[in-house]
């Protein structure tokens, strides 16, 4: 964790996202002291304000004039990002942008290049690979425990609107490598999932699968459907798997976290063991360990305080993940540092969710790089943003 200068720092969009942000933030005086919050809804962005003691704001060029800002972070809507960037790099604010960095090539490298030409920092706030679980895989992977990694698999973790920049984010992580291919199909059921608000509308369901090969070698799996967070999929057990020539090893939402190694022959498992520490009413995570010979362990940086509710639907690891994020963008600009996870890495990862949508959408094989043109599902998006806004993506 960074020591220093504490950043004035502002949330834009405070639905769930940035609610979230909002309540991790508020462990962080350490570092931050919260000084505005701007959303679309006056009525949204006063409460949120009332709340948290500072000034809300429902126009965006108003924000960033009166709250002279260090860092923003950009929670609102995805297919906004691009223009709130724009606004921070105008007043030459460094930013922590939620995930995906925007949904289309073009979109992220309008992000890119106004990050470029500010010269400000900007971090993306990636959490999958940064939550316990994930960083305990990456260290048996890393200590040779589940021997050559062979494949990964990840099942309906995590994806909406078409999209797995979460999963090939993770993924890469736990491979260690790029995508070269990626084959895919996908299927769709119309009008079988009511919409949210109970207004009786029905919306159709893509389900899709993809196979990747990664330079090294290592072949990935990935399966998803577009309305995992709808009520008729919301809490279906979710996980992502490595496996190599001596064992496999699982994390994910709904399912055990656990290693499986062979030895002498015979298959020992291995539960993810957690310690706790009880502050206030939370119990708090201090340790996670394999008891494996060595142990493999993980202490928690973040373990004097409650950066997340441990009944939350992550187990309470998200605070932890953006608490990272949050940090990186402190170091970021208190030592002047890359980002841990920055823009070109966000692009990839989002990119590679693009390719995987268009082959599945034409049931083939591409590589990995597609041709710079809008892909059928990037237009989509567009055109979606001049219906919604009322203007061109590109006319900032």
């Amino acid at each position: 964790m960074s020591d220093g200068k504490r950043l004035r720092i502002g949330v834009v969009g405070l639905g769930r996202r940035g609610q979230e942000h909002l309540e991790t933030l508020a462990v962080l005086t350490d570092r931050f002291e919260l000084a505005g919050v701007c959303d679309v809804s006056d009525a949204l962005a006063q409460q949120t304000a009332v709340a948290a003691g500072v000034k809300g704001y429902s126009d965006l060029k108003t924000f960033f004039a009166d709250s002279n800002l260090d860092v923003v972070v950009i929670a609102s809507s995805r297919d906004t990002h691009h223009t709130v960037a724009k606004a921070a790099g105008d007043h030459r604010v460094n930013m922590l942008i939620e995930t995906p960095l925007a949904q289309t090539r073009r979109l992220m490298d309008l992000i890119c290049e106004t990050v470029d030409k500010s010269g400000v920092k900007a971090e993306v706030g990636e959490q999958m690979w940064r939550r316990p679980p994930d960083r305990m895989t990456k260290m048996v992977i890393d200590a040779g425990l589940i021997g050559k990694v062979l494949r990964t698999s990840s099942y309906y973790d995590d994806a909406g609107d078409n999209s797995v920049y979460h999963t090939m984010s993770r993924m890469r992580v736990f491979v260690g490598s790029d995508v070269v291919q990626a084959r895919g199909f996908t299927r769709v059921w119309p009008d079988v999932v009511s919409r949210p608000g109970g207004d009786g509308t029905l919306m159709d369901e893509h389900w899709t699968q993809a196979e990747v090969t990664y330079e090294n070698g290592v072949l990935g799996s990935v399966t998803y459907v577009t309305n995992w967070t709808f009520p008729l999929r919301a809490g279906h057990p979710r996980f992502c798997s490595v496996e190599g020539t001596d064992g496999f090893v699982v994390t994910g939402n709904g399912s055990p976290n656990m290693l499986r190694r062979v030895e002498e022959g015979r298959a020992v498992d291995y539960p993810l063991k957690v310690e706790t520490k009880r502050i206030g009413e939370y119990d708090v995570p201090q340790r996670f360990y394999y008891e494996t010979n060595p142990p493999i362990e993980w202490i928690n940086p973040y373990n004097d305080r409650v950066l997340d509710h441990p009944k939350s639907r992550t187990g309470g690891y998200d605070g932890i993940g953006r608490a990272y994020e949050l940090d990186s963008i402190h170091r970021a600009v208190t030592e002047n540092v890359e980002p841990v996870y920055g823009l070109q890495r966000a692009r990839r990862d989002q990119e590679l969710s693009v390719i995987i949508t268009e082959a599945a959408r034409l049931d083939t094989t591409l590589p990995g790089k597609l041709p710079s043109e809008d892909t059928v599902w990037e237009a989509e998006r567009h055109e979606e943003f001049r219906q919604t806004h009322g203007s061109d993506p590109f006319a900032l």
